[in-house]
């Protein structure tokens, strides 16, 4: 037998173990994520992750679109009319109604990613990491926190972590509609429950007075009003 050959077999090896080994990167984060060393997948009920991963860090529950009702033709059928027949289709006629969405976020330290999980109708649909979490001591409730790494987009549990509790808060749920277009430009209103908060941040004399407003548990606005009391 040549002497390349038992090489040959080990690089054979090694390709195939590399492909199983991507094949498996691919099923884990495909859709899943690992949370406290338990797999979370797309498609779970919102129950089943609530078992596997425990109480998220934060929450955020809305709806979305309007009642409505969805038509589809099916098969053909013979249908009569007096004594003539004439083909037709079978179709379905179903209520539809508006999404539940509810996102739940996961902090697993400050060396890993944070998870966001999004709910539609009790059902995951989607996980999304964004920035690297919080450790235990890093919590940021000085006179001076640091207003730059808040962000638009940001949740309330960021905003928390970065630079404290709100001095006062306001809560205003709001219902307001949405214009939501279809593939051939029509246009339909549907209904959209959102949350609304105001934070506002007074951090004395010499510091300037922070709004943070927030939509569903999201920051939409950040502003300054001149300087805070005390």
């Amino acid at each position: 037998m040549p002497n390349g050959f038992p090489n040959f077999l080990a690089r054979r090896s090694r390709i195939v173990i590399s492909l199983f080994s991507l094949a498996c990167a691919a099923t884990l984060f495909g859709g899943s994520i690992r949370i406290n060393n338990r797999v979370i997948e797309t498609g779970m009920s919102k129950g089943k992750v609530f078992l596997l991963a425990g109480e998220p860090e934060w929450k955020s529950t809305y709806s979305t679109g309007d009642y409505g009702h969805s038509e589809a033709l099916g098969d053909p059928v013979g249908l009569f009319s007096g004594e003539s027949r004439f083909v037709g289709y079978a179709g379905s006629f179903d209520l539809i109604g508006p999404v539940v969405v509810e996102e739940w976020l996961f902090d697993q330290g400050s060396n890993r990613l944070m998870q966001i999980l999004r709910f539609e109708n009790e059902r995951l649909v989607s996980i999304k990491s964004i920035g690297y979490g919080f450790g235990v001591d890093e919590r940021k409730r000085d006179t001076a926190p640091n207003w730059t790494t808040v962000q638009v987009g940001d949740t309330a549990y960021e905003v928390i972590r970065k630079v404290g509790e709100p001095s006062i808060t306001e809560d205003r749920p709001e219902v307001g509609l949405v214009r939501v277009y279809g593939p051939y430009r029509n246009s339909t209103l549907h209904f959209r429950t959102a949350d609304v908060s105001w934070w506002y941040y007074n951090s004395g004399s010499n510091r300037l007075f922070r709004i943070v407003k927030l939509l569903n548990g999201r920051v939409v606005e950040i502003a300054t009003e001149g300087f805070g009391e005390g």
